[in-house]
This record gives C-alpha cells, sequence and structure tokens, in this order.
C-alpha cells in the first residue's frame, strides 16, 4: 500500500513483491501491469479497462470483478498460500511480455477499437 511511486525507483518495488496487485474501480491501459509482469510478478487486477486484454486469467495473472472484495482477498490468499501456482504464473506472465509481438499488439489493439466503435454506433 506504498502509494504514488517515482518512475525510477518501480524496478526496486517490482523486486521487492512478490505479488502486484491493481485492485482499480476504472483502468485504461494498464501499464503497470505490463511492468509487474515483464519483472516475472503474478497480478491480481479487476476486470476493468484492458485489464482482460493484458492479463490472462489463471495464466498470466487472476482477474477479479471490481469492487468484489471478496474474490479480490481469495486470489491474493491463494498466491499467498500457493508459491508453485504464484511462481508458474509469475514466470508465464513475464515470458508472455518479453515475447510479445508489436505487430500483434496493434491487430489486437485495432480489434478493440472496432469493437468499441461498434458498441457505440449499435
Amino acid at each position: 500500500f506504498e502509494g504514488m511511486v517515482e518512475y525510477d525507483s518501480l524496478p526496486a518495488y517490482y523486486r521487492a513483491c512478490d505479488i502486484f496487485v491493481l485492485p482499480s474501480d476504472h483502468e485504461g491501459w494498464g501499464l503497470v501491469l505490463v511492468e509487474a509482469m515483464a519483472a516475472g510478478k503474478p497480478v491480481v487486477t479487476t476486470d476493468v479497462g484492458l485489464a482482460g486484454e493484458v492479463v490472462e486469467d489463471g495464466v498470466t495473472g487472476i482477474v477479479v470483478p471490481r469492487r468484489n472484495e471478496r474474490e479480490l482477498a481469495e486470489a491474493i490468499v491463494r498466491l499467498i498460500e500457493d508459491g508453485e501456482l504464484r511462481e508458474k504464473i509469475g514466470e508465464e506472465a513475464k515470458r508472455r511480455v518479453l515475447v510479445y509481438n508489436h505487430l500483434e499488439g496493434g491487430r489486437v489493439q485495432m480489434q478493440i477499437y472496432r469493437r468499441v466503435v461498434e458498441s457505440a454506433t449499435a
């Protein structure tokens, strides 16, 4: 529960944590999730913004419904208690971020934009 951290200090914080938790009520892209994943940390986040595009639930992190404190707490406790799962998810998160193909990312981004436009005009 550190609050705002200077950008240059972030790598040390990522290294120090075992699990990265972002329980946002609203979020845009969620770059901080990508940064934590790149550090090999499993993430727990809420299903807001592009969290589902960044974190694959159960594979590179755990995504819970926003404003659901019980599921958030259960996800955190699950990763605390299961070191093997925590390590497996963290490793897969890092692997996914490091092999991320920017062309593929652009394709996914265009799909997201299309869905947004389609839903706005429907």
